[in-house]
């Protein structure tokens, strides 16, 4: 089985070198590839390990898996009974964290570990138990943009220190 995690904290070789071990060292583990661009580490494993053991495996080293939201509008519902249905259906799909279902506003937030879980297969497994959904856009993209210009905006303010704090050093 393979499982794939976005990881965030990842910085340098090393840090790579550290999540490869960790990762390594989990039993039923047979293979790590980490990758410091994609921020990224894809696991092939037995199947009896759990991507969430590996998630805190991560964690506890000091990359979290990456935790994104989404927001299905889910049709169909009409009591409790049918939101503990969409409820256990969608908590009972791998990377899954947390999902919570609002009868009054028809609508399911998830949380769930990045690059595991697919909208479009979790939409086929409410259709199939009569509740058909559709993704709520949201502005994941917008999400990932923002989180990037901060970064890239954090590391122009440490250009601009280093340019400032060297140039004495030259002159």
């Amino acid at each position: 089985v393979q499982t794939q995690f976005s990881v965030d904290g990842m910085t340098c070789a090393s840090c790579v070198a550290r999540v490869e071990r960790v990762l390594s060292k989990v039993p039923g583990v047979t293979d790590v590839a980490v990758n410091l661009a994609a921020e990224t580490a894809r696991i092939s494993h037995a199947p009896e390990v759990e991507p969430s053991s590996l998630a805190a495996v991560l964690s506890k080293a000091g990359y979290p898996a990456r935790i994104e939201t989404l927001t299905l509008d889910v049709q169909g519902m009409t009591c409790a009974s049918c939101v503990g249905r969409v409820e256990k259906a969608l908590l009972s799909t791998a990377g899954v964290v947390e999902a919570s279902v609002n009868l009054a506003s028809e609508s399911a937030r998830l949380r769930y570990y990045s690059g595991q879980v697919d909208a479009t297969a979790l939409q086929a497994k409410l259709a199939k138990r009569g509740y058909p959904a559709l993704v709520r856009e949201q502005s994941e993209a917008d999400t990932t943009q923002a989180r990037k210009a901060e970064e890239a905006q954090t590391l122009r303010h440490l250009l601009i220190w280093a340019a400032c704090l060297g140039l004495p050093v030259f002159v």
